[in-house]
C-alpha cells in the first residue's frame, strides 16, 4: 500500500526537478547579470538534487516526517532563491503549497506546523529582501507567463490522477461492497435457515418410520433433500465473496481456473457436455476468476433445469489472439429483465443464486480483472464473453 501512495509524491517531485531545471535555463536569457545567474544555478542545483534523493524516500515511504519535512523546505528555499532574483516567484510559493497539502501525506498536525513555518517564512524573507531585491522592475516575459501556465496544468493533471480520480474509485468500491455485505447477511440467514429445516423434516421423517408410515416419510425425505440443495446453493454463493478475500496475484492459465471450476461441480455437470477450447495466461488473482467461471456455468445449469434442457451442453471458447473468454449454453438464454438490468449496470439475480448476487459478481469481480463482459442470447441459450487485458 505505501508503495502505491508514495507514487504521489514522488511524480510530482519529479514534476518539480524538471520545472525548475527549466527555469533555470530560461533565467539565463533574463536580464540578471551573469554573475548572479552562477550563483543563482550553483545555488539551486544543490536543492534540485537534494530533491530526487527526497522523492526516492517518499517513494518507500510517505509518512516520513524527515521526508516531508525536507520537502518542505526545499521548496520554500527554492521558491525564496527564486524571489531574490525574480519577483514573481510568489506563483511558485502557491503552486509547490497547493501541491504539498494534496499531493503528500503528512498528520493534520504536522501538515499544519509545516505549512505555517512556509508561510511565514516566506512572508518574513520577502518583508526582508524587500529593499534589496536587484531585478524588482523586470518586465515579465512570455516565457514567465507560458511557464506559469504549463505548472498549473500539469498539477492539475496530478491532482486529480492521485487525489480526485482515486477518492472516486474508493466512494466506488465502498458503494460495491456495502452491497456486498449485505448480501453476506443474506447468506448467513439463508444457512441458518436452511441448516434447521433439515433437522425438522428428520425428525418428522423417524416419526413416520416409526408408525410403518413409508409413503410421509419419503415425502419429508424428498423435502430436505431440496433444502440440502439450497444449502449448497448458497455455499457456493458464500465461496464467491470469500473469493475476493483470496489470491497471490499470480499469473496462472484460465484452464487451470475453469479445470478447479470443473472439478468443484462435476457431480452437477455429471449430464452435462462441457467442451473447452483454447487457452492462455492471465495474470491476476485466481481465487476472484474462478469466483466468475463458477458463477456462469451454475447460471447455465440452472437454465437447463428450468427449461428441461435435453442434452446440455456448455461451451467455453478461449481465444488468446483477441484475449477472450466465452461461455455459450443451450438452457434457452436470459429473460428480458435481466438483459436489461444488466446492460443498464443494475444489481440483478441470476437463478442459480439464493442470495441475489447472480451474475452481478461477475461484472464487479471482472472490474478486478480490468476486464469487461457482454451478456446476450444466442440461438436456443445464452452468450457470455469477457475480454481481458
Amino acid at each position: 500500500m505505501n508503495n502505491k501512495l508514495g507514487r504521489a509524491p514522488f511524480f510530482t517531485i519529479c514534476f518539480f526537478v524538471a520545472v525548475g531545471i527549466f527555469a533555470t535555463w530560461q533565467e539565463y536569457y533574463t536580464p540578471i547579470t551573469r554573475e548572479d545567474f552562477k550563483i543563482l544555478a550553483t545555488l539551486r542545483i544543490p536543492l534540485l538534487l537534494g530533491a530526487i534523493l527526497v522523492a526516492y524516500a517518499l517513494r518507500k515511504n510517505p509518512f516520513s516526517v524527515l521526508a516531508n519535512s525536507l520537502i518542505c523546505a526545499i521548496f520554500l528555499l527554492y521558491t525564496c532563491l527564486g524571489h531574490y532574483f525574480q519577483p514573481i516567484y510568489y506563483a511558485c510559493f502557491i503552486q509547490t503549497l497547493f501541491a504539498f497539502s494534496f499531493l503528500f501525506f503528512t498528520s493534520r498536525r504536522l501538515h499544519f506546523v509545516l505549512t505555517t513555518f512556509k508561510a511565514a517564512a516566506y512572508a518574513g524573507f520577502y518583508l526582508y529582501t524587500y529593499d534589496l531585491v536587484k531585478y524588482r522592475q523586470g518586465a515579465e516575459t512570455k516565457a514567465d507567463f507560458l511557464t506559469t501556465v504549463f505548472i498549473a496544468y500539469g498539477l492539475a493533471l496530478i491532482i486529480h490522477h492521485f487525489f480526485t480520480a482515486e477518492r472516486g474509485m474508493r466512494e466506488m468500491a465502498n458503494g460495491r461492497f456495502a452491497l456486498l455485505g449485505r448480501h453476506a447477511s443474506n447468506i448467513v440467514h439463508d444457512i441458518k435457515g436452511s441448516i434447521s429445516i433439515p433437522h425438522l423434516y428428520l425428525q418428522e421423517a423417524r416419526k413416520s418410520l416409526d408408525n410403518k408410515d413409508y409413503a410421509q416419510a419419503k415425502e419429508y425425505l424428498a423435502t430436505m433433500e431440496k433444502s440440502l440443495v439450497r444449502t449448497e446453493k448458497t455455499i457456493f454463493d458464500l465461496n464467491q465473496l470469500s473469493r475476493l478475500a483470496e489470491g497471490d496475484n499470480q499469473s496462472f492459465k484460465v484452464s487451470e481456473g475453469l479445470n478447479d471450476v470443473l472439478g468443484i461441480l462435476a457431480k452437477r455437470l455429471h449430464d452435462v457436455e462441457v467442451k473447452v477450447e483454447g487457452d492462455f495466461e492471465l495474470p491476476g488473482d485466481r481465487g476472484v476468476a474462478c469466483s466468475v467461471f463458477l458463477n456462469l456455468i451454475l447460471n447455465s445449469i440452472e437454465n437447463f433445469k428450468r427449461t428441461d434442457t435435453l442434452n446440455p451442453k456448455i461451451e467455453i471458447k478461449i481465444n488468446p489472439t483477441l484475449r477472450t473468454i466465452t461461455f455459450i449454453d443451450n438452457g434457452g438464454g436470459f429473460s428480458k429483465e435481466a438483459l436489461s438490468a444488466l446492460k443498464g449496470q443494475q444489481t440483478t439475480a441470476a437463478k442459480a443464486s439464493s442470495s441475489g448476487l447472480g451474475l452481478y459478481l461477475v461484472r464487479e469481480n471482472l472490474r478486478t480483472l480490468k476486464g469487461k463482459v457482454s451478456f446476450q442470447n444466442v440461438d436456443d441459450g445464452a452468450k457470455v464473453e469477457i475480454k481481458v487485458g
